[in-house]
C-alpha cells in the first residue's frame, strides 16, 4: 500500500514550505539520464485541487495517484526546479532536507 498521498506531499511541501527527497521505484528520465531521487519543492495545482486537498487534510481523508511536482535532480540547483509528473504509487520513501 501507498504511505505518502497527495496530501502528506501538499501538506509538507506547500503548507510547511519543506524541501523533500523521493526516492523512487522506477527512474525518471532526466536530460537524458535515469535518477531515482528527485528534491521536490513545490506542487502544481489549480485552486479548486487545493481547496480540495485543504479539505481532504481537514477530513484526514488520503487520495493517491498521478501529482505535478516541482522538482530538481541531486546534482542541480533549486533554481533549476522543473515540472515533473509522477504517481505516488511510485514513492518508496521520503527524507525530509535540512537546511
Amino acid at each position: 500500500m501507498n504511505n505518502f498521498s497527495k496530501e502528506f506531499l501538499f501538506r509538507e511541501c506547500v503548507l510547511h514550505h519543506h524541501c523533500i527527497m523521493l526516492h523512487l521505484y522506477n527512474s525518471l528520465e532526466w536530460d537524458d539520464e535515469l535518477v531515482d531521487e528527485v528534491f521536490v519543492i513545490g506542487i502544481f495545482l489549480s485552486d479548486d485541487e487545493q481547496r480540495q486537498l485543504i479539505m481532504n487534510i481537514a477530513n484526514m481523508v488520503n487520495t493517491y495517484g498521478i501529482i505535478k511536482i516541482n522538482a530538481f535532480a541531486g546534482d542541480e540547483a533549486p533554481s533549476n526546479a522543473r515540472e515533473v509528473t509522477i504517481s505516488t504509487d511510485n514513492i518508496v520513501e521520503v527524507e525530509f532536507v535540512k537546511n
